[in-house]
């Protein structure tokens, strides 16, 4: 693919420095690559797919990368009662920081682990469904590195019910602990460097017809720091899609979602 971009603030500075935000145009040439081979079956295969991109910018010569994305994964079934998933994901792109590293670059990398393994009841309904998890986000300048290297794991217990084709409701509770390590002890006595966040959540995802699919997820999430206990919160967070097919080439999609900050 080969796209050009018109970009109003390509650093992603902040109104603060006004005076150094500049325009410019992009254009980016990418190649994806997708597999999807069955191994013992159907219910047992290999699905992996990733993409190598080129961004290059007329003036902002210094954000000129290479973004980079694989994902992969095996899902898997053992007889009629056990099924169950790996996966791995990592992204390298352009870091959201910019306007602490400005002018220079800097880039942001993710590593996604996850594993899965469910009782099936019925076709329809796994219950429970049992997942863990390991992600890893890292950057490359040492400012964005003492704030923002992290890691967060955790658990999911769930039920999922499968309905017809892409449809599925499912409920649950997520644990997640999150360390921002690399944080010095003036960091962590003024914004902390560890919280877990326990959410409970309900989700949706329904093939209203062939054209048209809507998804949703609605969660309460408590937030508790670690040393910090007056930062403690608690949120609604809410996600939610439409996505319409209207011709074989033209696609419509609308999101709202309200989430809480990953670096907060």
């Amino acid at each position: 693919g080969s796209s050009v971009q018109h970009q109003s603030n390509p650093a992603r500075l902040s109104d603060a420095a006004s005076e150094d935000i500049r325009s410019d145009t992009v254009r980016v040439n990418s190649v994806g690559l997708g597999l999807r081979l069955p191994l013992l079956s159907e219910d047992t295969r290999l699905e992996a797919g990733g993409m190598l991109a080129d961004a290059r910018y007329s003036n902002n010569r210094q954000l000129n990368h290479q973004p980079r994305v694989l994902n992969a994964a095996l899902p898997w079934r053992a007889g009629q009662l056990v099924s169950g998933r790996f996966q791995y994901g990592y992204q390298n792109s352009l870091s959201s920081n910019l306007g602490r590293t400005w002018p220079e670059r800097d880039q942001e990398s993710r590593q996604n682990r996850s594993a899965e393994l469910g009782l099936r009841v019925t076709d329809s309904l796994t219950l429970p469904v049992l997942g863990v998890f390991h992600n890893d986000t890292r950057y490359d300048q040492s400012i964005n590195q003492r704030l923002y290297d992290r890691k967060d794991e955790g658990w999911q217990l769930s039920a999922r019910y499968a309905g017809y084709g892409r449809s599925f409701a499912q409920a649950g509770l997520r644990q997640t602990d999150v360390d921002y390590y690399e944080r010095t002890p003036d960091l962590v006595a003024t914004i902390d460097d560890r919280y877990t966040d326990n959410e409970a959540f309900v989700a949706a995802r329904w093939d209203y017809s062939p054209k048209t699919l809507l998804q949703g997820r609605v969660g309460v999430l408590q937030r508790s720091y670690q040393h910090l206990d007056d930062r403690d919160t608690r949120l609604l967070t809410f996600e939610g899609r439409a996505t319409w097919d209207y011709s074989p080439k033209t696609r419509f999609d609308f999101q709202l979602w309200r989430r809480p900050y990953a670096y907060d």
